[in-house]
C-alpha cells in the first residue's frame, strides 16, 4: 500500500515534471520564432535600404548569414525538443502502464486480503464451534 503511494507520487511529480519541460519547450519554441520573425523583418527593411547604398549590401550579407545560421539553430533545436518530447511521451505511457499494473496488483491483492479474512473467520468460527 505505501509502495503504491509511493509509486503514485512518483508518477504525479513526474507528470508535474513532463507539464513543466513541456511548457519550457514551448516557450523556448516561442521565443525562437520570434527572433526568426524579428531577423526576417530587419532583413527585408534592410534589403529596401540596399537599393540605395551599396555600403548596406555587406550588412544584408551578414545578416542573411546570421538569419541562415539561426534558422539552422532552430531547425536543430526543433529536432531536438521533437526527441525529448517523443522520448518523454513514452516514458509518460510506461508509467501509464506501470500504474495500471499497480492499481491491478492492488486490487488482486486487495481480494485475496479479503478471501484470507473470510478464511480466518470461518476457522474461528468452527474453532467457537469445537469449544462449545
Amino acid at each position: 500500500q505505501a509502495k503504491e503511494q509511493e509509486l503514485d507520487q512518483k508518477y504525479k511529480a513526474f507528470q508535474t515534471n513532463l507539464q513543466d519541460e513541456l511548457e519550457t519547450l514551448k516557450r523556448a519554441k516561442s521565443d525562437l520564432l520570434q527572433q526568426v520573425d524579428q531577423l526576417t523583418t530587419e532583413l527585408e527593411g534592410l534589403r529596401g535600404a540596399n537599393q540605395e547604398s551599396s555600403g548596406l549590401r555587406d550588412t544584408v550579407s551578414g545578416l542573411e548569414q546570421k538569419l541562415q545560421h539561426q534558422l539552422e539553430e532552430f531547425q536543430k533545436e526543433k529536432q531536438t525538443m521533437s526527441d525529448e518530447l517523443e522520448g518523454l511521451q513514452t516514458q509518460l505511457d510506461e508509467m501509464e502502464d506501470i500504474n495500471t499494473r499497480l492499481e491491478a496488483a492492488a486490487e488482486q491483492s486487495s481480494n485475496q486480503r479479503d478471501e484470507v479474512q473470510a478464511q480466518v473467520s470461518g476457522l474461528e468460527e468452527r474453532e467457537a464451534d469445537l469449544l462449545q
